[in-house]
């Protein structure tokens, strides 16, 4: 992988808008991360406190070096960030590719609030579980077969509870399968695997030490973790819970009992895996 790698989409949608998402906190909690004490804060520290913001150019560099730029291209806004180079030094280097997973995770996010739901407000629940076996997630969630199928194409999948998934395959990443869920209000399911890092053990203290030493990728409840998804989906009002991290994870996401003024919908349905959120995750002492 490059030193600075790169995480793109395009949202279709005007470049002047997508620049406000990125700037105004209230819109950026409707795509970035998942709902938690800390989200504001964390808002605040990553989008706001130390920033260089062009709007001339669209440009967001963000205090630890990390940078957005927006780009017109046919079809709307190529959306990019360019992460800032690995310091192994930094308390965060542990965390480096989990990060990088991280933001393509919220950038479908961005990506699916904008086009599907005009930014309205989202409600998360959080899940995760423990990497043991060498099954891939995406079998275990009854979703292998959606897995192989190109993005923008329908599925249909039955979940370990029995119930009826479908939808479309919204977006496919290396470690990451991104799917709508028509069942759920148009919601978004979002299945992630942690990457393996290649820091010492001793510098997490998330578990994934032993996923270093395991080198394997089930999540261990995870079929539990769907059924209590698909369950708290089925309910027109869910509760909000939130685990800890780390990742992988599974998050659901139900619409606000009050959506904003103009959305174009009522009613949405999130469910998303998010890998790298720095909500609720402690860099390591030293």
């Amino acid at each position: 992988m490059s030193d600075t790698p790169r995480i793109e989409v395009t949202v279709a949608a005007p470049i002047e808008t997508v620049w406000s998402v990125l700037r105004d906190p209230e819109l950026i909690a409707r795509w970035h991360g998942w709902e938690c004490d800390e989200l504001a804060e964390e808002i605040r520290t990553i989008y706001l406190n130390g920033v260089t913001a062009d709007p001339d150019t669209y440009t967001l560099e963000l205090s630890e070096g990390d940078r957005f730029t927006l780009h017109e291209v046919t079809g709307g806004v190529l959306v990019r960030i360019t992460r800032a180079p690995r310091d192994p030094e930094s308390d965060w280097a542990a965390y480096y590719d989990d990060i990088n997973e991280g933001w393509w995770t919220f950038l479908q996010q961005l990506r699916f609030a904008a086009e599907r739901h005009g930014m309205a407000e989202r409600r998360t629940m959080y899940l995760e579980g423990q990497l043991l076996e060498p099954e891939p997630v995406v079998d275990l969630a009854g979703l292998g077969a959606a897995a192989l199928r190109p993005a923008g194409t329908a599925y249909t999948a039955t979940a370990p509870t029995g119930d009826a998934l479908a939808g479309t395959v919204w977006a496919r990443g290396e470690r990451q399968l991104v799917l709508t869920v028509d069942g759920w209000g148009d919601g978004l399911l979002v299945l992630a695997e942690q990457p393996v890092t290649p820091a010492p053990a001793q510098w997490r203290r998330d578990g994934a030490a032993h996923h270093l030493r395991a080198g394997c990728r089930r999540v261990r409840g995870a079929d539990r973790a769907l059924d209590r998804v698909v369950g708290e989906a089925r309910r027109a009002d869910p509760p909000v819970t939130v685990g800890q991290c780390p990742p992988p994870a599974l998050a659901a996401a139900a619409p606000s009992r009050r959506p904003p003024a103009g959305a174009r919908t009522a009613t949405r349905r999130e469910v998303v895996a998010a890998p790298a959120s720095r909500c609720r995750r402690r860099a390591p002492r030293t």
